[in-house]
């Protein structure tokens, strides 16, 4: 059974073969010249009209982008949450979990911030990074990768089951969860209140626990004496 790190080494290690070969990512080979989604910041030349697009094929993404798209894809995969599919910045530690940053990527891929927005874009396009804003600005976003990139790596189906596993693993501890509630509450109803009745207030005078064992004293003799006394004065003569 492929495992999560197993999963994102794969994936990682089939993104490089789109450095030499372009075909690799197909969504991928002509992206930058598609038209942009409402999300997107920056639209290309092409879109912009800035050029006419070629007639006889569409204009193709250099090498030097395929690079920076390879760079920022791996650095998401290692991001990436397998139950939500989102791209997050996880510490256990502080207990932080958050979403991650175009200048944090910047940071860890080494490239520009200018060019990681621009690799956002394409691989926005492509459909294989899925983005919603946060708030009412444009300025942060969640990352989401699709399942079109592991479908064009050839990993879909691992995804799939340990997507199935994972979420198995949660239903099974929340109702784990349910069965410990009922017996919480059965031992808080067992507990003995305050509004108990005499017969039940005198019988655990009676059974206290500090009374000392053993003789019974001679105080205990008259009050069971006189206990005996009063059964037998309220037992009818017989007739």
């Amino acid at each position: 059974m492929v495992s999560v790190v197993d999963l994102k080494n794969r994936a990682i290690e089939r993104l490089e073969g789109y450095r030499d070969n372009a075909r690799a990512l197909p969504a991928l080979v002509h992206a930058r010249y598609i038209k942009p989604t409402p999300l997107a910041r920056h639209r290309p030349k092409a879109a912009a009209g800035s050029y006419s697009m070629r007639k006889h094929k569409p204009h193709q993404m250099h090498s030097q982008h395929r690079a920076s798209c390879v760079l920022v894809l791996q650095w998401l995969i290692k991001r990436l949450d397998i139950a939500t599919r989102q791209c997050v910045f996880v510490n256990p530690k502080h207990n932080i979990r958050r979403t991650i940053y175009i200048p944090e990527i910047a940071r860890h891929t080494g490239l520009c911030e200018r060019t990681v927005t621009r690799v956002m874009d394409s691989i926005t396009r492509a459909q294989y990074v899925l983005r919603t804003v946060i708030g009412t600005t444009n300025q942060r976003y969640h990352y989401y990768l699709s399942d079109q990139l592991f479908r064009d790596l050839k990993l879909d189906i691992s995804l799939r089951v340990l997507s199935n596993r994972l979420k198995g693993l949660v239903t099974k501890k929340a109702a784990d969860a349910n069965k410990e509630k009922p017996r919480s509450q059965s031992s808080t109803q067992s507990a003995p209140t305050g509004n108990t009745s005499p017969q039940a207030s005198a019988h655990q005078a009676f059974n206290k626990p500090d009374l000392p064992q053993g003789k019974p004293t001679e105080a205990q003799r008259a009050l069971a004496a006189e206990h005996l006394a009063q059964m037998r004065r309220r037992k009818p003569p017989p007739g």
